[in-house]
């Protein structure tokens, strides 16, 4: 469930050509071609479909609608959310 939503949504960006999630290792590897999108673009997507990574917070609501199986315990990421971030959105981290 988890890796086919995380893989789904990175691969729904055409300039992506493969991605993989190790649900062993916590670990996505991406290919894709960069003078077209970006890390950021693709962890953007990451977490539009509720999972938290380095540079995005996935929105509360998002979050809280994932199967249990897929829910993680989240870390406290409120110091490093931007100014005024509204968690019923994606918030992005510094």
């Amino acid at each position: 469930m988890c890796k086919d939503r995380i893989e789904t949504a990175v691969k729904a960006d055409k300039n992506v050509k493969s991605a993989d999630w190790s649900m062993s290792k916590k670990v996505l590897t991406v290919s894709y071609d960069a003078s077209k999108t970006d890390k950021k673009a693709v962890l953007k997507s990451v977490a539009e479909v509720g999972h938290d990574n380095e540079m995005f917070r996935a929105s509360d609501k998002v979050y809280n609608d994932l199967e249990v199986c897929c829910q993680y315990d989240r870390p406290d990421n409120s110091k490093k959310m931007v100014k005024n971030c509204d968690p019923k959105q994606i918030c992005e981290l510094k």
